[in-house]
């Protein structure tokens, strides 16, 4: 495996922490908030959030400009090495009067209730397959930008920014649009807009990937 094996020994655990991300500000939301106001506080987050696609691709082409992709390992550690030091200091949001004494294996047990409710697993699909589209098109445009297109690796992430940049914009958009259209209606329209940029630009993963994004980043999280 050599320098592979090493690659995928740091990159594993990495995953796996950026999968509890989303659940946990979400949970966070969600002991602190209810209905349309948890709808608001979830789009600004989005909006505080795109900030970081933004900046990570552009400091990490030149990171690894600099000093390699090395380099940018170190630069995740340190940072991840901060945000462990500043959980000790965050409050329990979630009130004593609501918790409950239930282990994991407690809730991994009523997963097969959750799946056979129907309306629930439709708003999981359509959070799913929204995350799906954002993490195909990471993954994807920076070879298609710097492969295909020759851009240089360093500019990478502004063209990176156009798409977060609509995230943005939307999200701003939708903190307003919840106080106005119900919550259902809202996710019917995001989610249709966005099938329907997918589908316009198949032809063009990047462009296609780039306007699900951006079309589904303020509708589907901020519901």
């Amino acid at each position: 495996m050599g320098e592979w094996g090493g690659l995928l020994t740091l990159v594993t655990p990495a995953v796996f922490t950026c999968a509890g991300k989303t659940p946990q500000y979400s949970s966070i939301v969600r002991d602190m908030y209810q209905g349309v106001r948890a709808a608001q506080v979830l789009s600004t987050l989005v909006l505080i959030m795109a900030i970081a696609p933004i900046a990570g691709p552009l400091l990490g082409g030149f990171l690894v400009v600099s000093g390699g992709w090395r380099l940018t390992f170190w630069a995740i550690v340190t940072i991840s090495a901060v945000i462990l030091l500043l959980v000790f200091f965050l409050p329990e949001s979630l009130p004593e009067n609501k918790r409950e004494s239930s282990t994991v294996l407690a809730a991994f047990r009523s997963y097969p209730l959750l799946l056979r409710r129907r309306t629930f697993m439709r708003y999981v699909l359509c959070v799913c397959f929204f995350y799906v589209a954002i993490y195909a098109f990471i993954t994807a445009s920076s070879s298609v930008y710097i492969t295909r297109f020759g851009v240089d690796p360093r500019y990478y992430g502004l063209l990176f920014g156009v798409n977060i940049i609509g995230v943005m914009v939307l999200s701003s958009f939708n903190r307003r649009f919840v106080q106005r259209y119900s919550l259902d209606f809202l996710l019917r329209i995001s989610t249709a807009v966005a099938g329907g940029g997918f589908y316009t630009r198949r032809d063009n993963c990047c462009c296609g990937c780039g306007w699900s994004v951006g079309c589904s980043g303020s509708g589907v999280p901020g519901v």
